[in-house]
């Protein structure tokens, strides 16, 4: 303490545990597992003394002293040489880490917070995992929906080809029966209605044809009675006519041949 005039007239002295406060520090569960704070100071002998306890005592610096000049834990180097600020580094256990590190000047100490690299970049890496199946997913899913709807669509396309060959080849009696309700069922159902008009104009014209193969028979068979009446008719004028025995049974044997198409007529009598 000082006076009035600045002369020193008393001296408080003040003496706790580091240790406990370092171990609270270090308890500090959003450090991790592997986060550590250290602190330390620079000897008269340009040596980095450890003030806390440092959390893995199996690394290869078991001394609480190290040369200033080491290269590992460079962080806490910088500390000792006044500087601050943040990055990626190597500790004294020779492990890249993630460290920050801050000078405390008035007291000649640095402090250095850190966690290991791997267990800092985790939550990146099983996020990066985890959008990687994601998009796996998202890939497979788009593939076999992709799949799915052109099945549904070539399908009922490839039934409906093979139906109008069928339907071409002259089966009118053939459905396609494509059983949905979008563009594709309802040209199946225009297909299916097109065989039936088909096959009910065939039948009409095969009926239409049938019937005039008939008619044509029949019209063959009045006109063939017809001449056979007439051949009858004359046959019958011409025996009327006044001549001789032998000409009318000429005229008789010539009609009979004419009139039943016959290769030839013959007429005996036969005299008492």
């Amino acid at each position: 303490a000082y006076g009035k005039t600045d002369e020193v007239i008393g001296l408080i002295q003040l003496k706790f545990d580091m240790k406990e406060m370092f171990d609270r520090l270090n308890s500090n569960a959003r450090l991790g597992k592997s986060g550590e704070i250290m602190c330390a100071m620079k000897t008269s002998n340009n040596d980095v003394l450890f003030l806390s306890q440092r959390k893995y005592k199996e690394a290869a610096i078991s001394e609480k002293t190290m040369s200033l000049n080491a290269k590992n834990a460079l962080e806490i180097q910088r500390a000792m040489l006044g500087e601050g600020g943040s990055g990626r580094s190597i500790d004294y256990r020779g492990k890249r880490v993630l460290s920050v590190w801050r000078p405390i000047k008035s007291l000649g100490w640095g402090f250095v917070a850190k966690i290991d690299e791997n267990e800092a970049f985790l939550p990146i890496d099983n996020l990066r995992e985890l959008l990687i199946v994601t998009i796996m997913i998202t890939v497979f899913s788009i593939i076999l929906t992709a799949l799915i709807i052109a099945k549904s669509i070539a399908g009922p396309i490839d039934k409906l080809r093979k139906g109008a060959q069928i339907i071409g080849s002259g089966n009118l009696d053939y459905k396609i029966g494509v059983a949905s309700n979008d563009e594709v069922g309802q040209l199946s159902l225009a297909f299916d209605v097109m065989a039936q008009s088909l096959k009910k104009t065939t039948t009409s014209i095969h009926d239409l044809n049938k019937e005039i193969t008939e008619r044509k028979r029949v019209e063959a068979e009045r006109e063939k009675t017809l001449k056979w009446q007439q051949d009858v008719n004359a046959l019958q004028q011409s025996l009327l006519a006044p001549v001789t025995l032998e000409k009318k049974l000429k005229m008789i044997t010539d009609g009979i041949t004419r009139i039943f198409h016959a290769d030839f007529c013959r007429i005996w009598l036969i005299r008492p």
